[in-house]
């Protein structure tokens, strides 16, 4: 009985440290392809830009 429950809560940390760690990925994706969009524009508002994303 505490071998299933040490079981079921070593999954529960492995699934949610990966659940975690595919988050961070999407983020940094996500931040990859703003930051691909506006290269452009990189120079000229990318303060201003930041300010409006990050308050």
């Amino acid at each position: 009985m505490h071998f299933k429950l040490m079981l079921i809560r070593l999954l529960y940390i492995l699934t949610d440290s990966r659940i975690h760690s595919l988050r961070v990925y999407t983020d940094l994706l996500n931040l990859h392809a703003f930051l691909k969009n506006h290269r452009s524009m990189h120079f000229k508002g990318f303060t201003v830009m930041s300010f409006k994303k990050f308050p």
